[in-house]
């Protein structure tokens, strides 16, 4: 079950990393792909959050090889530090998606709102 878990929660950082995309989409649609030539200069979160956009494909493949290398670590273990490892990577992945989700959001937001753009 714990092999399942951790394998689940790799899919799940997939997840969290296509749906952040997604919410950054209608900001890069609007202010980069469709641009007209007289914009403002856009929020510095914006800037760093669709520029890294292909960057930020290596957080679930950096995860899911992580998640691998945990799975192989943890044949050795006695079943009570298993789900103390388990558990610890269950939390870091909502944790982190979710920061991840959040962030992709406010970088998204902020650009249409007109909030933390430069004078």
């Amino acid at each position: 079950m714990w092999k399942l878990t951790i394998i689940a929660n790799s899919f799940l950082m997939l997840l969290f990393w296509v749906f952040a995309a997604l919410l950054a989409e209608p900001a890069y649609n609007h202010f980069v792909q469709y641009a007209d030539a007289d914009l403002p200069q856009l929020p510095a979160l914006t800037q760093y959050v669709l520029t890294a956009r292909p960057l930020s494909l290596l957080l679930p493949a950096l995860w899911a090889m992580g998640s691998v290398s945990l799975l192989v670590r943890l044949r050795e273990k006695e079943p009570g530090q298993r789900r103390e490892w388990v558990q610890l990577h269950s939390s870091v992945t909502l944790i982190v998606g979710l920061l991840l989700l959040i962030l992709s959001l406010t970088a998204g937001i902020l650009p249409f709102l007109n909030i933390g753009t430069p004078l």
